[in-house]
């Protein structure tokens, strides 16, 4: 793939014609030392000829390998700089795509010493041929040679420290396709180093095809799920650029980055096909906490036998990472799941779990090293309630809030340090609902809003002091509040079922203890547990008992108003998350269903059955992947978009 200044300048552009009968003979040879030969005879996509106003440069054909090692490249680009600027240290993992004949190769080996490795990817198997002649002469075997493909450098997920592309991607046919395999490729931490040729500077001595601006560059890469962490701008011709995968919309507690069901990444599919494709599943233990994703970190919270058990899995890989646990003696009054319902919470590098028994932890996001633990039930005197504890903790600062319930002491509501797990304030008398607290800005305000068995508490996060009460629950005793208030600008919305119905509030952003009700009734939405979403002023969700005899119904309504725009035929309830206009929900009876998120009308977009038993944990969507669990197994099933290349671009 890499090409240099002088063979741009003198070789016809045949570079497409003679790649591909180079790479044909690849399965003819023999070369067992080569990984992935039958990349030679698989099918490719349509090539692009531009990407994001760029043309697409050709590839280097392999005749002109003797000028990737001419002596004046040294000069000029000043390898050994550059080579020192890629930060290589003994036992890394490094991969050099487009690694030609190995100008910059064997040194990685060499630098990587005998317990690191070097994968060396290239699309043509003479590349590869010429750089292992050149390794065995020098008595080099840490390298594992790749062919790859024109989109996919068949790298393993989750496999390298460091990714190095000189003067490579500009010549990338298929920039989407090579960038998502690259990304996943990446360990967490990882880097990917991009050196190209300046387009800025007219006095680098190379085609214009052949450089790239760092404008285009982050025109391109921030794109495709990587963000820009450090530059080197020293070297004669070229940007060093180095890159990390950007987690900064992970999935990091229930209902996602701002705990309101919203998924911001990378696109996904306009339509659910009826199969899906299924990266992994794995068999669980009880429970209905929800997943949550941070970088390649998967967290599952679920209980096997007498233990409640944090596990730490590979979003990639599917492989533990980490196991933590603790013994459970909680029993279920209608002898049903035994499990937690609370959907842990991740944040400063540390996961928060609460259990249905009432027990309280901090872990460490790498090891899962106990830092403190907190039996709740036992210092507030807590009542278990309908179903057990079921509030998934948020982190505000160095808080950490919970709907306790304890009745004692003004403890229905307590703060503890994220740090030490020391009460840090305590708040109302109020029981515990179902629902779990959330936090957001009201004006220059920060504000709790928390829905207790009672009703919706506004409460300051930092002191505990009490902005506003709000009685809001049914005259029936077995009832519960359970989904999230949710905050929309100055606006909080909430919702009951158990012919409670819903609300509207206007916050007053001067002084969060004064609001006013914009509408309220029982005619809109009733959601039990389940919270809705919102979009461009309307509100998606469920109204209607899902426990009693499940007669939800998928229903679209104005914000403004209250106003039902439109009801759905039944539907078993279940989760939703909001990814552009369209909505995933995964049903209490297993199905993934995908609904277009419009006021005009219901528009199913696909539907496909992908679990068995019961579904009523929350689910969870990051980087195109939506994790999601019943009372048996968790399955991740791949959503992301396709690139879809037209010849013609």
């Amino acid at each position: 793939m890499r090409t240099t200044v002088g063979f741009r300048l003198v070789l016809p552009v045949l570079a497409l014609f003679f790649v591909g009968i180079g790479v044909a003979v690849a399965q003819q040879t023999g070369d067992s030392y080569i990984k992935h030969k039958e990349s030679a005879n698989e099918k490719q996509p349509p090539a692009r000829r531009s990407y994001m106003g760029r043309t697409i440069a050709q590839t280097m054909h392999y005749l002109g390998a003797p000028w990737l090692t001419r002596e004046s490249r040294e000069r000029e680009e000043d390898a050994k700089t550059m080579f020192a600027q890629f930060g290589i240290k003994p036992g890394m993992t490094v991969c050099d795509v487009g690694c030609g004949n190995g100008f910059y190769t064997l040194p990685m080996a060499e630098a990587v010493g005998e317990k690191g490795k070097v994968y060396a990817v290239d699309i043509q198997v003479q590349m590869l041929r010429l750089l292992r002649k050149r390794a065995l002469k020098q008595k080099i075997d840490n390298i594992e040679y790749i062919l790859g493909t024109y989109s996919n450098p068949k790298l393993p997920d989750n496999s390298c420290d460091i990714i190095i592309l000189v003067d490579a991607y500009h010549e990338f046919s298929h920039p989407v396709h090579m960038l998502k395999h690259m990304r996943r490729a990446l360990k967490p931490g990882g880097r990917m180093i991009l050196v190209e040729f300046r387009m800025e500077d007219p006095n680098v001595p190379i085609k214009l095809l052949h450089k790239m601006s760092k404008q285009q560059i982050m025109k391109e890469v921030p794109a495709n799920g990587f963000k820009l962490v450090r530059q080197f701008d020293k070297l004669p011709w070229q940007h060093m650029m180095y890159f990390e995968r950007d987690d900064a919309f992970p999935w990091p507690q229930m209902l996602g980055p701002s705990r309101n069901g919203q998924y911001v990444g990378q696109p996904i599919l306009d339509k659910l096909p009826a199969k899906p494709t299924v990266r992994w599943k794995r068999p669980i233990g009880e429970g209905f906490a929800g997943p949550i994703v941070v970088g390649d970190r998967l967290i599952l919270f679920h209980r096997q036998n007498n233990k409640d058990i944090v596990d730490c899995i590979s979003l990639s890989t599917n492989k533990p990472l980490w196991s933590t646990s603790y013994p459970t003696n909680y029993v279920d009054n209608f002898g049903q799941n035994r499990g937690p319902r609370a959907t842990p919470t991740v944040a400063h590098g540390k996961v928060f779990t609460f259990g249905a028994q009432g027990i309280l932890q901090c872990l460490d996001l790498k090891t899962g090293d106990r830092d403190w633990q907190v039996d709740t039930a036992k210092q507030f005197h807590t009542s278990k309630g309908f179903f057990g504890r079921a509030c998934s903790p948020v982190v505000e600062g160095d808080h950490v809030l919970l709907n306790i319930g304890g009745q004692r002491n003004n403890a229905g509501i307590v703060a503890f340090h994220r740090k030490t797990g020391k009460v840090v304030w305590q708040a109302t008398d109020h029981r515990a609902g179902y629902s779990s607290p959330t936090v957001g800005s009201i004006g220059k305000h920060r504000v709790g809003f928390v829905f207790t068995r009672r009703g919706l508490i506004a409460v300051n996060p930092a002191s505990g002091k009490t902005y506003f009460d709000l009685k809001w629950r049914s005259g029936q005793d077995a009832s519960v509040n359970a989904a999230t208030p949710l905050v929309l600008g100055n606006h909080v919305y909430i919702s009951s079922a158990y012919e409670t119905g819903d609300a509207l509030l206007a916050i007053d952003p001067n002084d969060p203890s004064k609001y006013s009700t914009v509408w309220s009734g029982n005619n809109a939405m009733s959601s039990q547990y389940v919270t809705p979403v919102h979009r461009d002023g309307y509100l998606y969700g469920f109204t209607g008992r899902h426990d009693f005899d499940r007669d939800t119904k998928l229903r679209c309504v104005e914000l403004k108003s209250g106003k039902v725009m439109w009801t759905s035929r039944h539907i078993p309830g279940g989760p939703i998350i909001l990814a552009g206009d369209q909505l995933i929900i995964v049903r209490q009876d297993g199905v993934v269903q995908m609904v277009k998120a419009s006021p005009n009308g219901f528009t199913s977009l696909g539907e496909a059955s992908v679990l068995a038993s019961t579904t009523r944990a929350p689910i969870a969507l990051a980087d195109g992947l939506l994790l999601a669990r019943d009372e048996k197994q968790l399955v991740c099933i791949d959503l992301a978009a396709k690139p879809d290349y037209d010849q013609a671009d």
